[in-house]
């Protein structure tokens, strides 16, 4: 049995009294603020549209689902479909853009037809809904490829960009 020191008691004897202050306690009305919706200031968001055109620049040029349609002879009449079942299976990725997907043209070929190699790189890579991670992992330095960044391997040795995608390895948890 542990002995209690009067010291010890007294101290959590205080401690309980606060705790059930704070438990106990029930703010009036008016010590709330006032419910205001959540909005960005309209500079933050100008700035960060700003950072994405520069990020969509930097990966030279984009491509939208009735441009991948068009160049794939589709016949269907909802022209988003193809870009994104391709997206769903992990063939590509696009970048969300207000309403709108926009597919980083890199990963095509002359004739737009998508490299095979990409898909081993998405599937390396940690999942990204909106898609602008994964745009920015091609575009900053990578320790694997001495410093360059994937984008700039990618058009003379795409294996070496799946082996720095692998690196990254994404196990199924966060």
């Amino acid at each position: 049995m542990i002995r209690q020191t009067e010291e010890f008691r007294s101290r959590f004897d205080a401690l309980l009294k606060a705790l059930r202050r704070v438990i106990d306690y029930r703010p009036s009305r008016d010590a709330w603020p006032a419910a205001q919706p959540f909005a960005a200031p309209e500079s933050d968001r100008e700035e960060l549209m700003r950072i994405r055109r520069d990020l969509l620049e930097q990966a030279g040029g984009t491509f939208n689902s009735e441009d991948l349609a068009m160049a794939a002879q589709s016949t269907t009449t909802n022209s988003s479909q193809l870009a994104a079942d391709q997206r769903g299976s992990g063939k590509l990725f696009g970048v969300r853009w207000g309403r709108e997907w926009r597919y980083p043209s890199f990963q095509f070929d002359g004739d737009r037809r998508l490299y095979p190699e990409m898909r081993d790189v998405l599937a390396a890579l940690s999942p990204d809904n909106a898609g602008w991670d994964r745009l920015q992992w091609f575009l900053q330095p990578h320790v694997k490829l001495k410093g360059r960044t994937p984008l700039q391997i990618w058009s003379s040795d795409r294996r070496k960009v799946v082996e720095a995608a692998n690196t990254e390895r994404w196990n199924g948890r966060d």
